[in-house]
């Protein structure tokens, strides 16, 4: 051992004497008075729940995935006020969060990774390999969000080691807001790198028409292309569509991860903030392409509504995908596909029947091969009955000092090593990583507070809704979105692919500026919301003008994508001029994409409601 491992060992045994200590005094305190409900919340475990944070309702946006952290019960609502206090003078740890990744310390609130002195000083060095930051706590168990800041310069630094190491490149685009999603100056940070490109999200767009997937697919590509990131036409080795939340074409993107790219380098998950990145990794994690002696060790990727939840490099070690291995999940796969579409049939017909849209939703099946040889899987059943039959697991070990503790086993079975357990170094061998989201300009998301993306983001299926405008009248899509009809000699249709609580408002132009003045800032517009101090953050709307030529009354000639709010397909008759001029705020990710998307606006749109401009949302057809 040299002197700096020898002066290094010394100094984790210094830490964890003075946190067993500390620890110890702090639950002295609380057995001294346990009906004192005045705890300070960074003299508190994170695994336990927060006598405070209580009053906070839990909400959740993607239930499919999270860590699993005890949450905490319902009770009335109310504010926290975050506790604890930082101690700039204690050095940060080399160990990263669990959640996402940013090195642990409690210098400064505002930099990544941050607990409470409190908290923090409290853990040993094995406890912290198994501990989340305040903020990951926070956004999993209380759905609360702190905002962290990380510098510009902090990024490529992250970044940079793609470059100097042979990879495959995975990028995540939004496919509900492809060109103001995809990482445009790729190659700038990783080099000429093979890329993997993967739209996510596919279980929210709607279905017009067979073959919606198919062009779908095609303009993700068109995206990628025009952003440069198939420059020699050889760069994309794949592109594919998936859900990482329902866990459609996940199991094909993992087939094709093993045998296109099998184990010639690294893998790095790249992209926007809130494309799903860190879902789509979590999936991966707890699936066949993850060695499996590592799945126990490994925490997941903090899953959230909020953008930018990934804040440093998380990453598992990636499975020999061996001919035999291969073999084996093929007939995994095929088994579970005739169950998973019998299922699947039975679901969708049930739906159906209801008229419900949950019907249409694209999903898929995520499972676990068991690489185990037969001789192995019926000695461990054996080993299983022989424990469980009839007997409580209880063994008992002797501590130096002459005292003796019960063990017991029986809540132990089936379960693998955990936590502090976990040595990276028994891994020699290539990784898959989460990398942080990057901030684009280009989507309003970033303006928008927690409680306003709850209402633009869209959790589910994406139900379009129409309206028809005469020349001369304004269509407002929240407060932060706005089409103004400016020339055309007939009335045309507005198809909005938005969330489901986005409410849509046609105005006369006379009306319009006086209405969107009274209502900027309520729950009639709906985002954003506040008080005139939390509009001034807003920047002032700014239109771009587009010209478009009609199809026909039964196509949608075009989109307009209005940043991350969604985008209205534009529908005229044949030959007709239309002229329209699409605001966001400073004028932020408005973009027009021609032909749309989804042309067959009719099978969205349902009976008119009586005079006004609005229709009813129709169900959609199955296809």
């Amino acid at each position: 051992m040299s002197v700096e491992e020898l002066q290094k060992s010394l100094e984790d045994i210094k830490w964890d004497t003075d946190a067993s200590i500390k620890k110890k005094q702090i639950e002295e305190l609380e057995n001294h008075d346990e009906s004192s409900q005045d705890v300070d919340a960074g003299d508190l475990k994170f695994g336990d729940v927060l006598s405070e944070m209580q009053s906070i309702e839990d909400i959740y946006f993607d239930d499919d995935i999270k860590i699993h952290l005890p949450h905490s019960e319902k009770k009335a609502k109310g504010k926290h006020k975050v506790k604890g206090t930082p101690d700039p003078s204690v050095p940060a740890s080399d160990v990263p969060c669990s959640g996402c990744g940013a090195t642990l310390h409690c210098q400064d609130p505002i930099l990544p990774g941050y607990l409470p002195n409190e908290k923090f000083k409290c853990l040993t060095r094995e406890e912290m390999r198994t501990s989340f930051c305040q903020r990951c706590f926070l956004i999993n168990v209380h759905n609360m969000f702190l905002d962290v800041q990380v510098s510009a310069e902090t990024y490529p630094q992250i970044l940079k080691e793609i470059r100097t190491t042979r990879a495959l490149v995975v990028v995540v685009i939004d496919l509900f807001d492809m060109k103001n999603s995809v990482f445009k100056d790729l190659f700038k940070y990783i080099g000429r790198k093979p890329l993997f490109i993967v739209g996510n999200k596919v279980d929210i767009i709607p279905q017009d028409r067979p073959g919606y997937l198919q062009r779908t697919k095609e303009a993700l590509l068109d995206v990628c292309e025009s952003a440069g990131l198939n420059p020699a036409d050889r760069n994309v080795l794949h592109v594919c569509m998936v859900s990482a939340k329902t866990g459609y074409g996940i199991e094909n993107l993992i087939t094709k991860l093993m045998t296109a790219w099998k184990l010639e380098g690294h893998v790095y998950v790249v992209g926007s903030t809130n494309v799903g990145k860190s879902t789509l990794f979590n999936a991966l994690l707890m699936s066949d392409y993850c060695k499996a002696v590592a799945r126990g060790f490994i925490n997941r990727a903090t899953v959230s509504v909020w953008p930018g939840t990934t804040l440093n490099l998380l990453k598992f070690p990636i499975m020999n995908p061996a001919s035999w291995r291969l073999m084996l999940r093929a007939k995994r796969l095929a088994k579970d596909e005739t169950r998973f579409r019998d299922e699947e049939a039975v679901r969708k017909s049930r739906l159906s029947d209801k008229g419900s849209f949950r019907a249409a939703i694209l999903t898929g099946h995520l499972g676990l091969t068991d690489f185990r040889s037969a001789q192995k899987i019926a000695e461990d059943e054996a080993e299983a009955e022989r424990y469980t039959s009839g007997q409580q697991v209880v063994s008992f070990a002797q501590a130096t000092d002459g005292s003796v503790e019960e063990i017991s086993g029986q809540h132990r079975l089936g379960s693998g090593p955990k936590g502090p357990g976990y040595q990276p170094e028994r891994f020699n061998m290539h990784w898959c990583h989460d990398t942080p989201g990057v901030v684009n300009p280009e989507q309003v998301i970033n303006l928008l507070e927690p409680e306003e993306l709850a209402t633009v983001l869209p959790r589910s299926l994406v139900q379009p809704q129409c309206v028809v405008v005469k020349p001369g009248q304004v269509l407002f899509v929240t407060g932060m979105g706005r089409i103004d009809f400016v020339e055309g000699n007939k009335s045309i249709y507005l198809t909005a692919h938005v969330a489901q609580p986005v409410k849509l408002h046609v105005k006369d132009k006379e009306e319009a500026d006086e209405f969107y003045c009274d209502n900027l800032g309520t729950s009639t517009l709906g985002v954003p919301l506040g008080d005139a101090e939390r509009l001034s953050k807003i920047p002032s709307l700014v239109g771009r003008e587009f010209q478009i030529t009609g199809v026909d009354w039964d196509t949608a000639a075009a989109d307009i994508q209005l940043s991350s709010i969604g985008w209205v397909a534009v529908t005229a008759g044949r030959g007709m001029a239309v002229t329209v001029r699409a605001y966001t705020p400073g004028g932020r990710g408005v973009h027009l994409r021609s032909p749309a998307l989804l042309p067959s606006y009719a099978y969205f749109r349902g009976k008119r409601r009586g005079k006004t401009p609005y229709y009813r949302v129709q169900t959609p057809k199955l296809f």
